[in-house]
């Protein structure tokens, strides 16, 4: 992926911010400093949202990437599905694979999700270091609180970032001394009390020390890579294609039929899967005698063999919301796309997920994007929105997480059914009666979202007949049918 940056506004940032580099060892001059904008910051950073065309096209142009996903899934899985029944003594253990393409607005809400996240991690651990490094080699005034002193450069780290968009650590030899600037203003700490070739010295090993933590993700050069850009949306949001695999029984006797499938697909040259993640419970969160293995999916010798198999990273996350899941991260660039950025370069994820677990996850997707209000959904998903926000407040936040929490580890530890349940265990089941309103029962949340999802497939059918796709968003001269075609010849074809 070839992904541009304008040098122009970089050289012209860079000479603005020198000259703040150059003086920083010199006493302070009272009128010189001032807090460098005052865009208050959002958690969205919706200013940096790309526009609906763009994320639109991108969805549009993801058609092969699915196709090909798909495919995959097809030859690979589909063996395993109940549908395929042939023989009654043998293991079915899928229940269901499904694949998509995320809407517009779901690429948009990620892209924004996954910059906002980034920029306010680096913020964080960039004012956190440069506390933790001022605080040992210069006495902080007995005034200030050391919360106060902490904020006061968190509030300048953001501040100095809406400024110059730059990526902090990179750009550590322009941006701390500004903030030696700004902790000077108010005295916070005894920076004239130290002769100045030492506080040279500790100052240029502390600028050394910061850009020795920085990390070439997200960026190029001097700028993060730019989110509004087809190629930038690709980068962030590395799900635009997403395959499902439901289990029946996700007992790890089941699932590694699934895992070895997607094993003997990586030894075939079909997927290139580049890293896996696992989401695991807190062992502190569990009922009294149970461990954590009692929840997965596949043991960690199942999911190293695939991870070695594909020359993969294996990541164990501990789950904060009680979600249980693996995620296979996959790279569905292709070279029969190689003439065509626009179709090319596409990112995917792969889930294997327990029946009765994702049912749960349907309600609580929704629940997490309207949590504090933060994201935006559909029109037609505004009743959920009222009442779930109507109850989801003060001290019944707090509860509700331990409630799904708990709900999230019943649902994976379910007996299997051959017909499933439609019921969550309620508010009372889990002991929550009284903590969490009954109007927050996921059942009650269920079925509110069912009559939503139903006026939003109604709105979609009516869209769909009006805009059909007959050919892909881009400069390409290849009809969709033949480029599937060519997708399902590499696939079933025994070549690599």
């Amino acid at each position: 992926m070839q992904i541009k940056t304008n040098n122009i506004v970089n050289n012209l940032y860079l000479n603005t911010i020198h000259r703040s580099f150059v003086n920083f060892l010199s006493p302070l001059k009272q009128d010189t400093v001032s807090f460098s904008g005052s865009t208050k910051l959002t958690p969205e950073y919706m200013q940096y949202a790309p526009d609906h065309s763009t994320c639109k096209n991108v969805a549009n142009n993801a058609v092969c990437a699915h196709h090909y996903m798909k495919l995959i899934l097809e030859k690979y899985v589909d063996p395993y599905k109940k549908i395929y029944i042939t023989d009654k003594n043998k293991n079915f253990p899928v229940y269901s694979v499904e694949s998509r393409i995320k809407s517009p607005n779901s690429i948009r809400e990620k892209v924004i999700s996954k910059y906002s996240k980034r920029i306010s991690n680096e913020s964080e651990n960039f004012s956190s270091k440069v506390f933790e490094n001022l605080s040992q080699n210069f006495k902080m005034n007995e005034k200030y609180s050391k919360g106060f002193v902490k904020n006061y450069i968190k509030k300048s780290t953001d501040e100095i970032y809406q400024a110059n968009k730059v990526p902090l650590f990179q750009n550590a030899e322009y941006c701390f001394p500004e903030i030696i600037e700004k902790l000077r203003k108010i005295n916070v700490f005894d920076f004239d009390s130290v002769p100045i070739n030492i506080r040279k010295k500790i100052f240029t090993e502390m600028v050394d020390s910061l850009k020795d933590c920085a990390s070439d993700d997200y960026v190029i050069g001097n700028r993060y890579i730019d989110p509004t850009t087809s190629d930038g949306i690709k980068y962030y949001a590395q799900d635009i294609v997403g395959g499902r695999i439901i289990m029946n029984d996700p007992d790890p006797k089941n699932t590694i039929l699934v895992i070895d499938s997607l094993t003997q697909a990586v030894k075939d040259g079909k997927l290139k899967i580049t890293s896996i993640e696992t989401n695991v419970p807190d062992q502190k969160r569990l009922p009294k005698g149970a461990q954590i293995s009692d929840y997965l999916y596949a043991t960690d010798s199942q999911l190293r063999t695939l991870a070695k198999a594909a020359d993969a990273k294996l990541i164990k996350n501990n789950t904060k919301s009680g979600y249980m899941a693996i995620h296979i991260n996959v790279d569905l660039s292709n070279s029969l796309f190689a003439d065509n950025d626009a179709i090319n370069n596409y990112k995917g994820e792969i889930q294997i997920i327990g029946r009765d677990v994702a049912q749960l996850k349907s309600v609580e997707d929704l629940c997490y994007k309207l949590k504090d209000n933060k994201n935006v959904v559909s029109s037609n998903y505004e009743p959920f929105k009222e009442h779930f926000l109507k109850y989801y407040k003060g001290n019944t936040k707090k509860h509700f997480e331990d409630y799904t929490y708990a709900l999230y580890l019943e649902q994976r530890r379910r007996p299997y059914s051959e017909t499933g349940v439609s019921v969550f265990p309620t508010i009372k089941d889990l002991g929550f009666e009284g903590k969490v309103p009954k109007e927050l029962d996921y059942n009650v949340l269920r079925n509110i979202k069912n009559k939503c999802d139903k006026n939003e497939q109604n709105e979609q059918k009516k869209k769909r007949s009006k805009h059909s796709l007959s050919r892909m968003d881009g400069d390409t001269h290849t009809s969709q049918d033949d480029l599937k075609s060519l997708l399902k010849y590499s696939i079933y074809s025994n070549r690599n």
